[in-house]
């Protein structure tokens, strides 16, 4: 089983609030018709764990090509979250409404920073998973993606 873990907070600064019960997808870029959609929902702290079997792997180029060990293998995969403050709870109780949690609209994520500090938004964000290492990430601090905050930011309309 794969690991996929990050903390999702809404804006830009040290004190950001966590995206409490966001709601992240993530889909194997290879095979959107194959049913490989997973989701998870934040906690209180925005924090978001989702154990996922590995996408299939792909065949090889060509019959004589061989396979490539499986810790070399990687799989391109996208997260979208979905997000909206206060929820409708079940009349009487304090739960959520599932078709609330379920509905909510599409963020914007910040894919990076951009050398003034600023961040640029996509509203799907491309990662890659590599077999037998957890894939923990957040925002990237340069276009390049080589380093990570801590932390992923979203923006809400």
């Amino acid at each position: 089983m794969a690991v996929i873990r990050t903390q999702i907070v809404i804006g830009d600064g040290v004190d950001a609030p966590p995206a409490v019960n966001a709601l992240a997808q993530v889909r194997a870029a290879a095979s959107p018709a194959a049913g490989f959609d997973y989701y998870g929902l934040t906690d209180d702290r925005g924090v978001v764990l989702l154990l996922i079997p590995y996408p299939p792997i792909p065949d090889p180029s060509t019959p004589d090509t061989p396979y490539p060990p499986l810790v070399q293998q990687t799989f391109p995969l996208t997260l979208t979250v979905y997000h909206a403050s206060n929820l409708a709870q079940l009349p009487g109780s304090d739960r959520l409404d599932l078709e609330a949690v379920l509905n909510q609209p599409p963020v914007d994520i910040a894919i990076h920073r951009t050398e003034a500090g600023g961040l640029t938004f996509g509203d799907e964000l491309p990662i890659t998973l590599q077999f037998g290492r957890p894939l923990i990430f957040g925002t990237a601090l340069n276009a390049e993606g080589t380093e990570m905050e801590s932390v992923l930011r979203i923006q809400t309309a």
